[in-house]
């Protein structure tokens, strides 16, 4: 998350080979029959599926539905941060950011010399992370250990292309860190084999997973490559 560097200037691929090598083995030919049941699973009958529906179509505004969203992937916000969120204080202060941020940007779409610009620690997106992190921290009570986690969701639900999930599954998947899961993913979606993989596997579990962004597949991928154990 961006409060411990994830949004740093790309240190170099070697850092993230084990990294790659997992997601690639997650789609590699062996196991692109589970790695398909487990998306067509997850997209036909888990309640995370449900996130993934057009809720807002105000793109550049939090709202209701975007909150309410959250409940399908096992978070809850309090109250507080809702009213705080859905007011004039907690618009003004995300409102601009989020018309920061490229709607459809995709994270394997930006260039290293575009890197800090849409994702290092003067950019949009990881202000706006900090500012949501910040929120939950004085709002959400008694709920700091998830609150890293929430607010990455709540972004991800309206840049979904950009700002990949964390959360325990990613972590013991591919061995990312809330540290470094923006960097990590970058070099992820910019591999080809990972790619091709996933594009393949959204074409194969049709309709349900056109419309989904790639990196929303990889989480779903990465999240039930551990559900058969």
């Amino acid at each position: 998350m961006p409060e411990e560097g994830a949004g740093r200037m790309p240190t170099g691929a070697t850092r993230y080979q084990s990294v790659v090598r997992k997601a690639r083995d997650l789609v590699a030919d062996k196991h692109i029959s589970r790695a398909h049941a487990g998306l067509e699973r997850y997209l036909t009958s888990y309640e995370g599926r449900l996130f993934d529906h057009p809720y807002s179509r105000d793109r550049n505004s939090f709202t209701q539905e975007d909150i309410d969203r959250l409940v399908h992937l096992s978070v809850r916000c309090s109250p507080r941060f809702r009213n705080w969120l859905l007011r004039p204080e907690g618009r003004s202060s995300t409102r601009p950011l989020l018309r920061a941020i490229p709607a459809d940007a995709d994270i394997g779409d930006v260039t290293p010399e575009a890197f800090d610009r849409m994702l290092g620690p003067a950019s949009p997106s990881w202000e706006l992370w900090t500012v949501l992190y910040d929120g939950l921290t004085k709002y959400q009570v008694n709920r700091r250990a998830g609150t890293a986690v929430t607010a990455g969701k709540l972004l991800h639900g309206k840049r979904s292309g950009l700002i990949p999930i964390y959360d325990s599954r990613v972590h013991r998947a591919l061995g990312v860190t809330n540290r470094n899961i923006w960097e990590a993913s970058w070099y992820v979606m910019r591999d080809e084999e990972v790619r091709q993989g996933l594009l393949g596997l959204q074409a194969s579990v049709f309709p349900e997973a056109i419309g989904l962004s790639l990196l929303r597949v990889l989480d779903i991928v990465v999240w039930m490559s551990l559900e058969h154990r």
